[in-house]
């Protein structure tokens, strides 16, 4: 096993834990910084306590970034059956511009996260009012 100093940053900077939890970690993994992040990361789970892929969630979340970026989105709106839980208006945050960039994804991020261990859908409403949906079951 080779647990370097690089693998432990990595694995520090990517986890948000400090020095001695991802050295235990990695040592718990044979010293492979991927997996090690990946047990570090916490689980998320539906209602009825079934697992959510964590990569779908990551590939929603790029995909809507990079709506963001394109910057023809009005808002992201997360539902539930039907009902409006979270509405974001991507502009919250935009004076500063890249302040706006990362504040608003950063809030969407968050809320996306919480949003899919309960069945709810992220909709990206553009501004000519059309949208996208997102769900982890997809």
């Amino acid at each position: 096993m080779n647990i370097t100093i690089d693998s432990i940053e990595k694995v520090m900077n990517e986890a948000n834990v400090d020095y001695k939890t991802a050295k235990e970690a990695l040592l718990a993994c044979d010293g492979d910084p991927d997996i090690a992040i990946a047990n570090l990361q916490p689980e998320v789970v539906d209602e009825d306590g079934n697992r959510v892929d964590k990569q779908k969630i990551d590939q929603i979340i790029d995909k809507v970034k990079e709506l963001i970026r394109t910057g023809n989105v009005d808002r992201i709106q997360i539902t539930r059956k039907g009902e409006t839980l979270l509405s974001i208006p991507v502009s919250v945050g935009v004076i500063g511009g890249l302040i706006g960039l990362y504040t608003a994804p950063a809030a969407m991020i968050a809320a996306a996260i919480a949003g899919f261990g309960f069945d709810c859908r992220i909709s990206v409403v553009k501004k000519d009012g059309s949208t996208e949906d997102f769900s982890a079951e997809d």
